[in-house]
């Protein structure tokens, strides 16, 4: 198989810009024939989405960005406490070490919060904090129950192991 020609690829996404949402169809009521992607169709999407969120307790607005697939996986390895073959999840102060990886500068797109303010971050009130991480969740694709499946093993599957008869 042949590598793909990167140069043909356009150049990172502005982080400082938020992506517009895409309109999503309906696949019932859809007549024209799909329209699967192709390699450079895929990397040309924007690489971050953005919402502006008003946080009415600070008088003030916020921006808050969606985790890319590699920084949901760091961010769901940084919950897991391992001791030997067990695992538990760290959900201590959750909120604000998503928030802290999250909220975003509007005029450069860069984080404004490093990992060491969570701690900072979660002595502010839980209303406005709650309003962040809501946001931050729906952004990043997490649901409710995704955290709490980071402790549970992986289900695994066997080669023929079961007989019946």
């Amino acid at each position: 198989m042949e590598a793909a020609d990167m140069s043909e690829f356009p150049e990172p996404y502005d982080h400082g810009a938020p992506a517009e949402p895409v309109p999503v169809p309906d696949p019932e009521s859809v007549d024209a024939p799909k329209h699967f992607l192709n390699i450079a169709e895929i990397f040309a999407t924007p690489k971050v989405v953005t919402e502006d969120v008003f946080v009415p307790q600070w008088n003030g607005w916020v921006r808050v960005k969606g985790l890319t697939a590699a920084e949901r996986d760091a961010f769901e390895e940084s919950l897991i406490k391992r001791k030997g073959k067990n695992q538990e999840i760290n959900r201590q102060n959750v909120r604000a070490r998503l928030i802290a990886r999250t909220v975003v500068n509007p005029e450069t797109g860069k984080l404004m919060f490093r990992d060491m303010h969570a701690e900072q971050l979660g002595q502010l009130l839980a209303g406005p904090m709650d309003l962040l991480f809501d946001t931050a969740q729906r952004l990043s694709g997490f649901r409710d129950e995704d955290i709490e499946d980071l402790g549970k093993p992986s289900e695994e599957t066997s080669d023929g192991d079961s007989s019946s008869g």
